[in-house]
């Protein structure tokens, strides 16, 4: 939380394809809503609202933005 909380780092936008979609039901029906791609030989997720995740199929593309982190641990998200 610190890392998010506490960044003043400008972000880099980076576009990727979709390759997956999952919604996740969790502790306490707590639903979660990713979307999977892949980097660098690696598959990540960034979350989304409901609304964005029924609105996506795999194939489709999206704008993710990085940002440094403060405590220099990178981290992506969909804004």
């Amino acid at each position: 939380m610190i890392n998010y909380s506490f960044d003043t780092s400008d972000p880099e936008v980076f576009e990727y394809e979709i390759a997956d979609l999952e919604v996740q039901t969790g502790f306490r029906q707590l639903t979660q809503y990713r979307v999977y791609f892949e980097m660098d030989g690696n598959t990540y997720y960034v979350g989304v609202t409901q609304s964005d995740y029924y609105a996506y199929q795999v194939g489709d593309r999206i704008e993710v933005k990085e940002y440094q982190g403060f405590l220099n641990a990178p981290y992506r998200v969909k804004e």
